[in-house]
């Protein structure tokens, strides 16, 4: 009886620690002119380290969206906290938003002083601006973003070189950019428990399933889109339980 007490303490402890983490993540997309948005995080366990926000820029005088999305190494508590103390440390530099090869280092050095040896996090930090059709991006080990180009048709993986915040203390990250946005681009930035589902055949969902998916639903909108690629995941894997975290954004120029 003890035992099985303490275990329903744990289990109401870490429920509780999943409605807090939760609300770190942002509920609700911002309203922002020129992009369309929408995320979601699913965790393997109660909680997870998987991370993505929202920061509107506009309060500072820059009328740009960042967006980032990030994965802690390993799963449970420990991850959790991490994911928090990460989202903390992005948001207190990100405002205002210096350069993001310079914010990523800044990161960087603060996170190698918390994760130890163990630890580490992926990160891909984006900037859009929607009046200039520009968007800048720097990557700390983080997959690139799908990019569904409107003019052509064809979809490109928008990466920049960067080992993961944690690693290497002293790592300069650099920034990369684009400047020919066009309505109807679409980029999807996620984790790599969307492509490395596996079905009871053990077979990988795969990134070209993604690309698929993008190329034939390319005209949806944000959230539509999220629950069309989410829902194929979930369908692929079956009734098998869920490996990974998984965590997606979607933004498309309007």
């Amino acid at each position: 009886v003890p035992q099985l007490r303490d275990h329903l303490k744990l289990q109401q402890s870490l429920a509780l620690a999943g409605e807090v983490q939760a609300e770190l993540l942002p509920q609700e997309p911002p309203d922002f002119p020129g992009l369309d948005l929408a995320g979601r995080n699913l965790s393997y366990e109660q909680i997870g380290g998987d991370y993505f926000d929202f920061i509107d820029l506009r309060p500072w005088g820059d009328e740009r969206m960042a967006i980032t999305v990030g994965d802690i190494c390993g799963h449970g508590i420990a991850a959790a906290m991490l994911m928090a103390t990460a989202r903390a440390h992005v948001r207190s530099r990100a405002q205002p938003l210096p350069d993001l090869g310079t914010l990523l280092s800044e990161i960087n050095r603060r996170l190698a002083a918390d994760l130890g040896t163990e630890k580490f996090m992926t990160l891909g930090f984006y900037v859009f601006d929607p009046a200039r059709h520009a968007v800048a991006w720097a990557s700390a080990g983080q997959d690139a973003a799908f990019h569904y180009r409107s003019a052509t048709g064809e979809i490109v993986e928008e990466a920049a070189k960067g080992v993961p915040l944690g690693v290497l203390d002293d790592w300069d990250y650099v920034a990369r950019s684009r400047d020919d946005l066009a309505s109807g681009d679409v980029f999807l930035l996620g984790t790599d428990g969307i492509w490395e589902a596996r079905n009871a055949q053990k077979e990988e969902f795969g990134k070209e399933r993604v690309r698929d998916l993008l190329r034939r639903h390319h005209d949806r909108g944000a959230r539509e889109l999220l629950d069309i690629l989410l829902d194929a995941v979930e369908a692929f894997r079956g009734d098998l339980p869920r490996q990974d975290d998984v965590t997606l954004v979607v933004a498309k120029v309007v």
